[in-house]
């Protein structure tokens, strides 16, 4: 976390309980500078995963960049489709955990202990 990062993330106070309303609007404002509100929606879901035996087939194919005679040539579709699927949910998974790291870094230590093996930023969202 960069210190501006870290310097952001201070204006929003300690959640303690009794101060969940202001907690509540300055992390909301907090998560979406960074881009991350989105997790907390409804209507924003994980793209699914693909199943590693999945990758680990599609990897074992011997997908080369370019042919023998060194030209190029384009992975097929189906195959970028699935590459591009499991980026999708990596990506997901990344942001969730900004998000889900910078509400905790925001909680006091007894409640941040009640919740630390919710892993969804959304479901500990909800749950505060």
């Amino acid at each position: 976390m960069s210190s501006e990062d870290a310097a952001s993330l201070s204006t929003v106070p300690v959640l303690k309980g009794d101060n969940y309303r202001i907690w509540a609007r300055k992390m909301t404002a907090y998560l979406q500078v960074k881009g991350l509100y989105k997790y907390m929606r409804d209507s924003f879901i994980a793209p699914l995963d693909l199943n590693v035996t999945e990758l680990t087939q599609m990897n074992a194919h011997d997908w080369e960049a370019t042919n023998d005679d060194g030209m190029p040539i384009a992975v097929p579709a189906p195959i970028q489709a699935l590459v591009d699927q499991r980026q999708n949910y990596l990506d997901w998974l990344e942001d969730n955990e900004k998000a889900r790291g910078s509400i905790t870094l925001r909680l006091s230590d007894s409640i941040a202990e009640i919740f630390e093996n919710v892993v969804n930023a959304r479901t500990l969202w909800i749950a505060l």
